[in-house]
């Protein structure tokens, strides 16, 4: 049995990230190295977010829900605002359990 956020980390975190780089890179006119360094993941990465060739698969889903748009928004925003780590994650869990049709979010890690 796979849980909902172990198909999420596969299918739809990615597309997640992809949106996210893409608003920071084009709508913030932040280079792809300043995006990596506050995604926390490398300027590759970021650029096959931005060019297409990474986290593609489910951008058609993201793009009917306005309300996920909204959401990969106010993620961005954070990250360029400099909000606690928390935060960034709790804004990325709510769009990917809007995405999954849930209205909870993915519940707190202990780590502990």
């Amino acid at each position: 049995m796979q849980l909902p956020c172990e198909v999420a980390v596969r299918k739809i975190l990615p597309t997640i990230r992809a949106l996210t780089a893409y608003i920071l890179v084009k709508e913030y006119k932040l280079s792809i190295y300043a995006t990596a360094k506050l995604m926390g993941i490398t300027p590759a990465a970021v650029s096959n977010y931005v060019s297409g060739r990474r986290g593609r698969k489910y951008l058609e889903m993201i793009e009917r829900n306005q309300q996920v748009k909204a959401l990969i928004k106010k993620i961005a925003e954070k990250l360029v605002k400099g909000a606690p780590p928390n935060e960034v994650s709790k804004e990325i869990c709510n769009a990917c359990a809007t995405l999954r049709g849930y209205e909870e979010t993915c519940p707190p890690i202990d780590r502990a």
